[in-house]
């Protein structure tokens, strides 16, 4: 059983536990899981929703007690007919995926990118304006 929960929980808490002040938490929070219903090398970010049978999502929601936070579902497709679904989840990964993942890999990239717009995203609707610092600029 996939428990990361109590691992999300516990930095929710200790690093979290004071970001309040300008919208809640749990916008602040961002999971990264496989996902069986995108196919593989994908990358799609959502805010919310159901676990759709991940267990450490469902772990994550039952912890923190909320499924409003962002998660970047990272596709790996669902197994070969006969291939139990834990066997295919934990299994090693193919030739072209460690490729698109691994250093200097596209897959990486596009993670970045994801998590780059979810930052904009949340600033853009959410973040009061930033005070001017130092003195005014002469006319």
């Amino acid at each position: 059983m996939n428990e990361s929960g109590r691992a999300v929980k516990k930095t929710y808490e200790e690093k979290l536990h004071n970001t309040q002040t300008f919208h809640s938490r749990n916008r602040r929070t961002i999971i990264l899981h496989d996902s069986i219903d995108q196919k593989p090398c994908a990358v799609s970010p959502r805010f919310g929703g159901s676990a759709r049978g991940h267990n450490g999502v469902r772990s994550v929601i039952s912890a923190i007690g909320t499924s409003d936070f962002y998660r970047i579902r990272l596709g790996i497709g669902r197994p070969p007919n006969g291939v139990p679904l834990e066997q295919y989840v934990l299994g090693k990964l193919s030739r072209e995926e460690v490729d698109y993942w691994g250093p200097g890999g596209e897959g990486v990239e596009k993670v970045w990118e994801a998590i780059g717009r979810i930052v904009q995203d949340e600033c853009v609707f959410s973040c009061p304006p930033v005070p001017r610092f130092g003195p005014k600029a002469a006319n």
